[in-house]
């Protein structure tokens, strides 16, 4: 087999899937050894790795690996998988899929407004504008179509890519001299951990330049995440036993560095069940409610376990009483006050502005035939609020 999908790492794992997946540590020169391919040997930018992340690995390859036809890149979580999306990518296939096309990549993502536009809402605009100075400079055939991508709503993203060796070779020689002249002109000096990993950023964008300026064939692949980020499960694991040591403030400003450093651990293709979401909203609450000055919380217990069965159950009570169902156990729970109620109603992307107002007035008229006159109010308000607007109502 002469295809080689190298797997992009940085911090030690298991990278066992199959002959023809080849791990290779990026930002070798920065992190421990990993006991696999290193991007720290011969020419190399391993100590670029903070704000180059995988593209470290790119350039060592386009250096370094001269015998193998067919080049892939992935992630150490995030794979190539088949057709159906059900099994990672066997590279053998790689060959037969590339006689039809010049590219493997990812779907292309929409962003839902120009490229420009979603970059800045992310990331600093200076970034952008500095690479379309660059690309005006170095390679201004290029011009148009950067232009044409950047007014579009559709991007590659990951820096995931499968083509034979001469295709990347040209798009790593293509590439990098563009991200280094805009590294000379931008300073990145006050951007936080997260945006300075701006050379990764911009590469996502231009790769879509590139396959336009050549008119390459690409073909998508589904590509699909193995296992949350570590800094995920490490911010999880920390969370646990500062809550069960009932240190809940200490682990909210563990979630408010966390959130404010590394967004990205918080995503969904990191934080597959939302437990990590949950528990900063969680300790959020607590905080609002001891501000108010209520008392006997649900949010006061200290195994993290016990505090997402309440988080999921009330969401499942809110679906439920979504489609009719007129069970509301935690709706109507005295240690879940109206705030807390409120904010996770809001924050459940499963319901419409519609379901909401039937969830509250649901809720409304089962408390106020309990008995229970006051939170019979509110929650009627909390239903007239979601739906003011609403065509109909």
């Amino acid at each position: 087999m002469n295809t080689k999908i190298f797997i992009m790492a940085h911090k030690k794992g298991s990278f066992s899937y199959g002959e023809g997946y080849v791990p290779l540590s990026v930002g070798a020169a920065l992190h421990e050894d990993l006991g696999c391919l290193r991007d720290d040997e011969g020419d190399n930018i391993s100590e670029k790795n903070p704000h180059y992340s995988e593209l470290t690995g790119l350039y060592w390859l386009s250096k370094h690996e001269t015998e193998t036809e067919y080049i892939g890149i992935c992630h150490y979580r995030r794979f190539f998988f088949e057709e159906t999306g059900k099994e990672i990518l066997n590279p053998a296939e790689v060959e037969n899929l590339l006689a039809h096309c010049d590219m493997i990549t990812p779907p292309a993502r929409d962003t839902g407004e120009t490229v420009y536009e979603h970059y800045k809402d992310h990331h600093n605009a200076a970034d952008l504008d500095e690479t379309r100075k660059a690309v005006e400079k170095l390679c201004p055939e290029y011009l148009p179509e950067y232009d044409r991508v950047m007014k579009g709503s559709s991007t590659y993203i990951c820096n995931m890519m499968i083509c034979r060796r001469q295709v990347f070779v040209d798009y790593c020689n293509w590439l990098f001299p563009i991200l280094f002249e805009v590294e000379k002109h931008l300073d990145i000096s006050e951007y936080d951990m997260y945006n300075q990993r701006v050379f990764g950023f911009i590469s996502e964008r231009l790769l879509m330049v590139y396959t336009t300026h050549h008119r390459l064939r690409v073909h998508y692949l589904p590509a699909g995440v193995v296992k949350e980020k570590q800094e995920t499960g490490e911010l999880l694991t920390k969370i646990s036993g500062l809550l069960l040591d009932n240190n809940w403030k200490e682990a909210l400003m563990a979630c408010r560095d966390m959130a404010e450093k590394r967004p990205d651990v918080y995503q969904g293709d990191s934080d597959f069940k939302g437990r990590l979401s949950r528990l900063y909203r969680i300790l959020e609450l607590r905080l609002l409610e001891e501000e108010r000055g209520f008392t006997g919380s649900l949010w006061e217990e200290t195994d993290f376990k016990k505090l997402l069965n309440h988080y999921y159950n009330i969401e499942e009570e809110m679906e439920n009483m979504s489609r009719g169902m007129k069970t509301c156990e935690y709706l109507l729970n005295p240690a879940l006050s109206v705030y807390s109620l409120k904010v996770i109603c809001d924050s459940d992307g499963e319901l419409a502005d519609r379901d909401r107002m039937m969830v509250m007035a649901q809720a409304a008229e089962t408390a106020a035939a309990s008995g229970d006159s006051a939170r019979a109010a509110t929650l009627a308000s909390l239903a007239m609020e979601y739906g003011k607007g609403l065509e109909g109502v």
